[in-house]
């Protein structure tokens, strides 16, 4: 079948709610060859206090509609399902970004597997209520023609996959971020390749970037530094342009291909700017590994060529 098609994510530090940024950020993007864009609400304050904002949503629409390129929707980060404290707000921001998606004809929103919370509660309870409300949250989208992507961040692929088999829905599954499973791997020792091999049966939706597979927390003082500061020494999560880490993409693009996965490969890079010469060859880069013609180990000094180009 084959995958949907290659995006970009427009990233929230980058746009801050400026919406003259975010239509920047759109036509660049799009100019560059992006078949999709990744949008986050919080990028453009799309949700107030858990719906949709009045004050913005229809300025905000009238942007996405000027470019010819399709939209997914990545739910706030900071959206946390285990939260039983605060567990009717946390539905409602990630069911306006159901909403939201709908408004951009968009069938995906992602969702960070929820991180457990000390001090409120038995982690039994924690999990229940995030399923219950992936659950609830799923019936809603389903009758929008939505999907949720429920993505690793600091977990093994096992406990997303058995977050998703809890669920048993047909509309929501995994959003498998490559560099988020290659920290989790290199931290506690794991078989990489085993794990992207179980995430990718339930992948609906995925996620490339780089990194070095460096755990910041090693460096004590590191471990909440901003990208700028992380990125002499390789730590932490980098979202860096595939190519420039460890991550081994020859074989990983071998076996989204083998997996038959057939959604869209989003670049998850956050800061675009930085690695302009990178990005604006990734829409070719990106469909050239996918059918295997692109190959990362074949790095020289001055970066990747390839039939006329420099992906560097």
């Amino acid at each position: 079948m084959g995958i949907r098609g290659i995006g970009i994510n427009a990233d929230s530090k980058r746009i801050n709610g400026r919406l003259q940024r975010f239509e920047h950020e759109l036509k660049t993007l799009t100019d560059l060859g992006f078949d999709y864009i990744e949008i986050a609400p919080q990028s453009v304050d799309a949700i107030l206090h858990g719906r949709l904002n009045p004050y913005k949503i229809d300025d905000i629409l009238k942007i996405t509609s000027l470019f010819d390129v399709k939209y997914t929707v990545h739910g706030p980060d900071l959206v946390n399902l285990k939260d039983v404290e605060h567990s009717a707000m946390q539905k409602n921001v990630l069911q306006a970004s159901v909403d939201f998606a709908e408004k951009l004809g968009s069938d995906i929103v992602v969702y960070h597997l929820g991180a457990y919370i000390e001090g409120i509660g038995l982690y039994y309870e924690q999990r229940k209520r995030e399923i219950d409300s992936l659950k609830e949250i799923g019936e809603y989208a389903k009758n929008k023609g939505v999907k949720i992507a429920i993505e690793n961040t600091k977990q093994s692929a096992q406990e997303v996959v058995d977050t998703i088999e809890s669920i048993d829905m047909d509309n929501v599954g995994m959003t498998l971020d490559f560099g988020h499973l290659y920290l989790w791997s290199k931290k506690y020792n794991e078989n990489y390749l085993k794990e992207v091999e179980i995430a990718l049966e339930h992948a609906i939706h995925i996620h490339i970037h780089d990194n070095f597979g460096e755990d910041p927390s090693v460096y004590r003082y590191q471990d909440e530094q901003p990208e700028v500061y992380r990125l002499s020494l390789g730590l932490g999560d980098l979202h860096m342009p595939i190519g420039w880490g460890d991550i081994p993409y020859d074989t990983i693009f071998d076996m989204i291909r083998k997996s038959g996965f057939s959604g869209v490969l989003v670049n998850e890079i956050n800061s675009w700017e930085r690695y302009f010469n990178a990005v604006k060859n990734l829409p070719d880069v990106t469909r050239l590994a996918y059918k295997g013609e692109f190959i990362f180990k074949d790095k020289t000094r001055n970066g990747y060529y390839y039939k006329g180009f420099y992906y560097k």
